[in-house]
């Protein structure tokens, strides 16, 4: 909470201001306006899908999206801005940035015309996103039915697997299951190393 009584005692004289029973009502008055400012501040934040929280169902409610208010902040926010993105004539640029907004990092968008097929490659999350299924309404419905969608996961592979420089004890300790190994990316999920050497190198 934001305190403004020194702002207001500010505006009378100080031998005014420190007598009572001034200086309590102007103590109270100060704390009533920080109040006052402090829920200004939080219903403007709900103005802007970056920085809403509870006004987020609001949002949601005006676009035709189901509200689930157990889903994290961010993920929620995405959906958002997706959907407010997906207004207008559906281009390879567009579809990026609604693609981009879902997955918080680096995707690209190729249009195969031969084939009548658009393909989207996730660059920076490894394995399948966690919300690829609420992608892939979204861009259900800006993409022209007539063109087949296919989605490119990255994975792991054994160049950067030796590039990282873990041994299997490494791993071991790690203790990933198979799933997550795949879908490990040494550059954002470093793991420490507790032994010499590199099992994956060549001799």
């Amino acid at each position: 909470m934001s305190d403004r009584a020194a702002v207001v005692k500010g505006y009378i004289p100080d031998w005014i201001a420190e007598k009572e029973p001034v200086k309590s009502v102007l103590t109270g008055l100060g704390q009533d306006t920080g109040l006052a400012e402090d829920s200004v501040r939080d219903v403007l934040s709900q103005c802007f899908t970056d920085t809403a929280t509870w006004g987020l169902k609001y949002w949601e409610e005006y676009l035709g999206i189901a509200v689930n208010a157990s889903r994290p902040l961010s993920y929620r926010r995405s959906v958002v801005k997706s959907k407010l993105r997906g207004a207008g004539t559906t281009t390879a640029s567009l579809i990026e940035e609604i693609a981009g907004s879902y997955q918080n990092g680096d995707v690209d968008v190729t249009e195969v015309s031969r084939e009548n097929k658009i393909q989207i490659k996730f660059n920076s999350i490894y394995g399948t996103p966690p919300n690829i299924e609420d992608l892939q309404t979204a861009m259900n419905g800006i993409i022209p039915a007539h063109l087949l969608i296919e989605y490119l996961y990255t994975y792991l592979t054994w160049s950067e697997l030796d590039e990282a420089g873990l041994t299997w004890a490494d791993l071991d300790d790690a203790q990933l299951t198979w799933t997550e190994f795949e879908s490990w990316n040494p550059e954002q999920q470093p793991i420490p190393r507790y032994s010499l050497g590199c099992t994956f190198c060549e001799p």
